[in-house]
């Protein structure tokens, strides 16, 4: 017979805790994991892992970062990027990261709006988070952004 879904996924997680791979932070009224945290160490090789294979830039989401980090710093082939939960002020007026797909800001709330130069700068752009910042408006340009399918602004 076929497993259910949910159940497979709990097993996995069992087994993934069972072997300290992750950190139970929740459980449910039955005891079945709800949610979990992964230990910094697997955290930052996952995150090495996916820089080497994927061009991918996480490894700033939650470390309490102030500025944006340069073009240099990220690279232009850079396709996501994850910045959230971070003490942000502003964002750049600049940043030639044409490549860029993924664009995740949320929960930086000192962040008050978006020049019109910057996204200028990011066509490849699909998803950009805005949620939880001090953002209440948007430039104009955001219309150019042709490949933009996601845009979170709660």
């Amino acid at each position: 017979g076929e497993n259910y879904l949910p159940d497979t996924a709990h097993s996995f997680l069992n087994d993934l805790s069972d072997r300290c791979l992750i950190e139970v932070v929740d459980k449910d009224y039955v005891g079945r994991i709800e949610r979990v945290k992964i230990h910094d160490v697997l955290r930052d090789l996952a995150i090495r892992v996916a820089e080497n294979e994927h061009k991918c830039y996480f490894k700033e989401a939650g470390r309490g970062v102030s500025n944006f980090p340069s073009e240099e710093v990220v690279g232009e082939g850079c396709d996501k990027l994850s910045l959230m939960s971070n003490n942000l002020q502003s964002l750049p007026t600049t940043f030639a990261c044409s490549s860029l797909s993924v664009l995740l800001l949320s929960r930086n709330s000192d962040i008050k709006e978006v020049p019109g130069s910057f996204l200028n700068e990011l066509p490849s752009l699909r998803v950009l988070d805005l949620s939880y910042t001090g953002i209440e408006s948007l430039p104009p340009c955001i219309g150019n952004l042709k490949n933009l399918a996601s845009l979170q602004l709660k």
